[in-house]
């Protein structure tokens, strides 16, 4: 994902827009990397700046590597709360039921449908009335659970870019004096 883009709300609309028409299985796997990738900005943008390249925790193979990680470090940092960490949470494992299951991924099927539900009770009626605009102008089902899961994963990246435009780094320690 791109740099902080000034018009949050137009550039992730755009990056729906383009995935309206994808499989369920692409949508919800691209939908949980854009919300990572958030993840990692938000938290690369309030942690003091590294030593070096090298000493990146959030990179992949580091400690803070993982969509999980980032979710539990963000919730004990202060940085989102716990309802939005238990959002991100069921969006993280549809990401990898999606990805690790040979069997057909459909946001209609039981177990996709009941967590797009969970996260989809949290969404404003503003992004709502958005997703069914987006919805109907591409002539798909604006009561469909898979516009439930696009004005799920709107309202999670507009949460996460208000964070990012909002936060202040953490103050780097003062030099140690013995």
């Amino acid at each position: 994902m791109a740099t902080n883009l000034g018009n949050a709300e137009e550039w992730i609309s755009k990056l729906l827009v383009d995935l309206v028409h994808q499989a369920d299985r692409m949508l919800v796997l691209v939908s949980g990397q854009m919300v990572d990738e958030s993840l990692y900005q938000l938290l690369d943008k309030f942690l003091i700046p590294k030593r070096s390249k090298d000493t990146d925790i959030l990179k992949d193979s580091r400690v803070l590597g993982t969509f999980s990680a980032r979710i539990n470090i963000s919730y004990q940092l202060g940085l989102i709360s716990k309802d939005f960490a238990r959002d991100l949470d069921i969006l993280r494992k549809m990401r990898n039921e999606c990805a690790h299951s040979i069997d057909d991924m459909s946001l209609n099927n039981e177990a996709l449908a009941k967590q797009t539900k969970e996260i989809y009770a949290h969404v404003p009626k503003s992004i709502t009335a958005g997703i069914t605009v987006l919805m109907k102008k591409h002539q798909l089902d604006e009561k469909s659970t898979r516009a439930q899961f696009m004005g799920s994963v709107f309202r999670i990246l507009m949460n996460i870019e208000e964070k990012i435009e909002n936060i202040q780094m953490l103050p780097a320690p003062e030099t140690e004096r013995f």
